[in-house]
């Protein structure tokens, strides 16, 4: 009996001893959340209007040894889906996320235009999630919290930074090429105790050394591995690594019944040459095979001239674009889960010269023009369209060809996000591995020819906000009487930021104080749409007074009554309206109102005894 007293005493100290150090990283993490220490990495934050967004600060759960980290477009959508809703996540990297020419030069832009155009009744939800320099294991780890907002279609273009993006394997954040590493790791990231040790490592080793975080693009920073081998161990984990991860979210789409639509990958085959060459054991360089390439192609033989720049391409010791066995996985994919796909290799193929593609569609190795972003975005809503995936009766007499134009001819981009684009590409392609003896770039060297490029030049060099820069450029429009550019620019910001009320305010704002009345309405009907008060009103009722539509004045002259019964210049418009709809009465008592809130009004006594004379 004395036995068994004591051995169960044992099993107990020793429950109590495992047990101590769990109970104590709980206790921390509570400690740690309580304090709010360190980074929110939680997927999701609250916006306005009960609406929710990426966290700007998640990539902080992949990039532990990069300064600056990217971000999401920051799309807002309802935490509560609306019934009459129709919900698009779209993942994928710095394609999908459209650089250079981020944040609204992208292929979401036009599927949300033209689904807009087709379905004008029906409420669409794009949201691009894509960030530059993330792979398959950031879409993996966001997927589920993708999956519990109830998305109606996921589509995905992803593939090209499985080595040198965050976690990949050759990536400066890599893991050692174990996959399960990275998947614990960033099991683990989503907790604060991480990143209290992940800091005090960090903080750690800079007191016992010098080394700095590799500076420059975003692209060079991240490479770590820079020389991989076609065929070598490490080129075919990158491989594996895209497989295993696609597999994983093909998978859990499939069964939480989502549609879902990937596409193949295009790359800059012929626009440019490899970056690193070199004669390997087993293969020839990159560049003999470019330029056996260029020979085929010149003689015109066009097939055997595109299969030769892809063997160059892979030959490519950097792996900046992505193996031709990546987009021969996705097919594979495609094929073993059923699901959709579109192929937008084959598309740049078709609309490049000789069915080759190069600099006609991209502006760099991986990157489309702003035309190729939006040849995606036309394959996507197309397929979407020919096979049925919007529940509805497509509302629209368009052709397919006539509501390309029409997107196309009302897209969201202005000539600040033009040179915006520029600079960016200059600025890259003045870095590693571009050129390999890089020089500072002086302003100078930018071309800088107007304000708008210089403007354009502080976005990119300077940190500084591309809303702001927005901003600028149309007080800069307006201040020179360009109403045409001033409202492009002011849509463009409304379109990108379209819960932002502050964003409405200030586009109003604009147009009223420089008297373009008319311009403003649309704009006024927006911000009323979203959220009413005593400004937005006042000028709504004094727009359509000054437009004879006496109905509508009234009713939001009054509403703005409701929101400030202190101003007087809208008793004197309410009064005004009131008696041209002979309602003379009305109109004393508000013209009363104004003299009372300011004797001094202009014209408003003489008006006063006009209307007395009138009922008199």
């Amino acid at each position: 009996m004395k036995h068994n007293k004591i051995r169960q005493n044992k099993k107990w100290f020793y429950l109590i001893a495992v047990s101590i150090p769990f109970v104590f990283i709980i206790m921390v993490e509570l400690l740690l959340r309580t304090f709010d220490y360190g980074k929110n990495l939680e997927q999701w934050i609250e916006g306005p209007y009960n609406k929710i967004y990426l966290n700007p600060d998640i990539a902080f759960r992949y990039f532990n040894n990069t300064e600056a980290v990217p971000y999401s477009a920051g799309d807002m959508f309802d935490e509560t889906k609306k019934p009459d809703s129709y919900r698009i996540f779209i993942l994928g990297a710095s394609s999908a996320a459209g650089f250079p020419f981020s944040p609204n030069g992208t292929f979401a832009q036009y599927i949300s235009k033209r689904f807009s155009l087709e379905y004008p009744d029906k409420n669409f939800e794009v949201i691009n999630l894509s960030m530059a320099a993330i792979n398959s294991y950031t879409l993996k780890d966001i997927l589920p919290g993708v999956l519990d907002q109830s998305p109606d279609l996921v589509i995905i273009y992803a593939g090209h930074n499985e080595y040198y993006g965050a976690l990949g394997v050759g990536s400066l954040e890599s893991f050692g090429g174990s996959p399960y590493m990275v998947d614990l790791v960033m099991a683990l990231s989503k907790y604060k105790i991480t990143q209290l040790v992940s800091n005090t490592i960090k903080s750690t080793v800079s007191l016992f050394s010098e080394t700095t975080l590799p500076s420059g693009t975003l692209i060079k920073r991240m490479a770590k591995d820079k020389e991989i081998i076609f065929g070598s161990q490490i080129y075919k984990d990158g491989i594996n690594q895209f497989t295993r991860n696609m597999e994983r979210i093909l998978s859990d789409i499939k069964k939480s019944g989502v549609s879902v639509i990937i596409s193949t990958l295009v790359s800059n085959i012929n626009g440019m040459q490899p970056f690193i060459s070199e004669n390997t054991q087993n293969f020839p360089s990159a560049r003999w095979i470019f330029n056996e390439a260029r020979f085929n192609e010149k003689k015109g033989d066009y097939v055997n001239a595109d299969s030769l720049y892809r063997y160059a391409k892979d030959l490519d010791l950097l792996k900046f674009r992505a193996p031709e066995e990546i987009n021969y996985s996705i097919k594979k994919l495609a094929n073993k889960y059923k699901i959709h796909i579109v192929d937008s290799d084959s598309l740049f193929k078709f609309e490049s010269p000789n069915g080759i593609i190069g600099n006609n569609l991209l502006t760099d190795h991986v990157h489309p023009t702003l035309a190729g972003y939006q040849n995606i975005g036309r394959l996507y809503s197309e397929y979407i369209l020919s096979h049925n995936l919007i529940p509805g009766t497509i509302q629209t007499v368009y052709n397919n060809k006539q509501q390309d134009s029409i997107v196309r001819a009302g897209f969201n981009f202005s000539e600040l996000d033009s040179a915006i684009g520029r600079v960016r590409l200059l600025k890259l392609k003045n870095d590693w591995p571009y050129k390999t003896n890089t020089s500072l770039l002086f302003k100078n060297d930018y071309n800088l020819t107007s304000f708008i490029d210089s403007i354009a030049y502080k976005v990119v060099n300077e940190n500084y906000s591309w809303e702001k820069a927005h901003r600028d450029a149309v007080d800069y429009y307006i201040s020179k009487r360009k109403i045409d550019k001033t409202i492009k620019e002011i849509d463009v910001l409304i379109n990108q930021f379209p819960f932002i009320i502050g964003i409405k305010k200030y586009s109003v704002n604009s147009l009223i104080d420089n008297k373009y009345y008319e311009y403003a309405l649309p704009y006024l009907m927006d911000y009323y749409s979203l959220e009413s008060d005593a400004y937005c009103t006042k000028w709504l009722g004094t727009i359509y007074l000054s437009m004879n539509n006496v109905e509508s004045a009234i009713k939001y002259l009054t509403e703005s009554i409701k929101f400030n019964s202190g101003d007087a210049q809208v008793f004197y418009n309410l009064a005004g309206a009131y008696m041209m709809n002979k309602q003379y009465t009305d109109a004393l008592n508000n013209i009363n109102r104004c003299i009372v809130l300011k004797p001094d009004y202009p014209n408003a006594n003489g008006f006063k005894e006009q209307l007395q004379s009138i009922l008199n």
